[in-house]
């Protein structure tokens, strides 16, 4: 993608994907014991208030220690209106990108449902995705002929959008996918595909699958259930693709955390899965066995020895079973 002029913020108190002001736990994963995420854009006032909170509770009773958390706050709307709705792609051109990205885009990254993320549910549900999922769109249409109008407007909304992720927490997770999309169309994704990351940590999308796999004596409701559903896709394709463009480049892998996926499978079997899932449940098997044959091989640095052999057959063992599994 090009490079691409300022984007002004817009007037609102509230930046959906920007800094919201916040003293109260912003995510489930968070506590009365954890710092506020909020806290983070201030280091100093974050330090003072731990030490505040220490001697506060160093001097209470042990039985006024335990505190009921917070309520965390609403979801504040869109600061953002798309493309469409600012009217800088007409709506059959907007139709037309949404149907080509959904022809065979998605398989490559497959972080969406297309029986869920209609053309109006991503609209009016996040601009960020919506505009996203159109500079993608129209990259592809042009095919090898130079960018059109409609790829710029919308990549410079997207991207403007992005910028405004950059310093302040995120209370979307569609802010993920649509990071990760320009992550993964651009010359240069290792960057943006790392702040994807970063995103999804904080909103606690890496445990989305330990939460589908717990036995809950409460049952969720649709929406619930939804979220969670959406929440371990999106981290399993930061996981696929976190490794792929490691050991592609020849960098270190970042996200370390295997135990983050073993529930993978879980997908497969869920009623709310998509049918581009086994596609990703798939690759991120393959990927973690790819991992595991080159962490365990390059320290060898090329000799050949018994157990470097014995290593081998297992590996390709693994990866036959994976074939006939996964075929």
């Amino acid at each position: 993608f090009p490079p691409l002029p300022g984007f002004a913020p817009p007037p609102h108190k509230f930046a959906t994907y920007g800094i919201v002001p916040s003293t109260a736990p912003s995510s489930d994963d968070e506590s009365e014991e954890t710092l506020p995420r909020s806290s983070l854009n201030a280091p100093i006032e974050a330090l003072q208030g731990l030490a505040n909170a220490a001697a506060e509770a160093a001097a209470a009773p042990l039985s006024s220690q335990r505190k009921k958390r917070k309520r965390v706050e609403p979801t504040p709307r869109n600061a953002f209106p798309n493309v469409l709705d600012k009217g800088l792609v007409a709506e059959s051109e907007a139709r037309e990108l949404y149907t080509i990205f959904f022809s065979g885009c998605h398989l490559f990254i497959p972080l969406f449902d297309p029986a869920y993320d209609t053309f109006e549910g991503l609209r009016d549900r996040t601009p960020f995705c919506f505009d996203a999922i159109l500079a993608v769109a129209s990259k592809i249409r042009a095919g090898t002929g130079p960018p059109t109008a409609t790829f710029h407007r919308c990549l410079e909304e997207a991207q403007g959008i992005a910028r405004s992720t950059l310093f302040g927490p995120v209370v979307r997770k569609e802010a993920v996918q649509a990071m990760l999309l320009l992550a993964a169309w651009s010359t240069n994704g290792w960057l943006p595909s790392g702040h994807a990351m970063r995103m999804a940590l904080d909103l606690g999308l890496h445990r989305a699958l330990e939460k589908l796999a717990e036995p809950s004596s409460k049952k969720r409701s649709d929406e619930e259930e939804r979220d969670l559903v959406v929440s371990a896709r999106i981290w399993l394709c930061l996981y696929w693709f976190d490794h792929q463009m490691s050991l592609g480049a020849g960098r270190p892998i970042i996200l370390r955390d295997e135990t983050s996926v073993r529930h993978c499978r879980l997908l497969l079997s869920h009623p709310m899965a998509s049918p581009t899932d086994v596609r990703l449940v798939s690759l991120v098997e393959l990927i973690a066995q790819k991992t595991q044959i080159h962490e365990t091989l390059t320290p060898f640095g090329g000799q050949v020895t018994h157990s470097t052999l014995a290593f081998v057959r297992r590996a390709n063992t693994a990866l036959e079973q994976w074939w006939e599994e996964c075929d």
